[in-house]
């Protein structure tokens, strides 16, 4: 029995069923993709302790400056906004640069209003490997 789509579509009491089938295909890719784009949202409060804990250390053994206030989030290969404490109590602004193999670039801003036209001073680098591992699956 060879049937047509034009033949199922043209046929009324088929009508129903392939409407459905589109609609489930649809409901199938809709989940797919959500599920998908949670996957980035798992993170494990300690591996950000972690983070933070050696960004500090990072940044003082680079720099000897303490950090003031931390990245809110990573993403490796751009430049993460933060701020800098001197050991006098003066607060930079700065940025920090991650490659995700555990290099570390730490920068002192300069100049500029605005992320687009910063000027930047390279303070130093590290390594810290530790920093980068992938957050666990667990969600909190």
């Amino acid at each position: 029995m060879n049937i047509s789509v034009n033949e199922l579509l043209s046929n009324p009491a088929f009508r129903p069923l392939v409407l459905l089938d589109v609609l489930a295909v649809f409901l199938i890719i809709i989940c797919l993709v959500f599920r998908r784009m949670r996957k980035g949202y798992y993170v494990e409060q300690a591996n950000d302790a972690r983070k933070a804990t050696m960004l500090n250390i990072a940044v003082r053994n680079v720099t000897g400056m303490g950090v003031y206030s931390a990245p809110s989030y990573w993403d490796n290969g751009d430049l993460n906004l933060c701020r800098f404490e001197h050991a006098n109590g003066d607060i930079v602004p700065g940025a920090v640069e991650a490659d995700g193999e555990g290099g570390l670039r730490v920068y002192e801003i300069t100049g500029g209003s605005h992320r687009s036209d910063f000027s930047y001073r390279l303070l130093g680098e590290a390594k810290y490997k530790e920093i980068w591992k992938k957050p666990s699956r667990r969600r909190f």
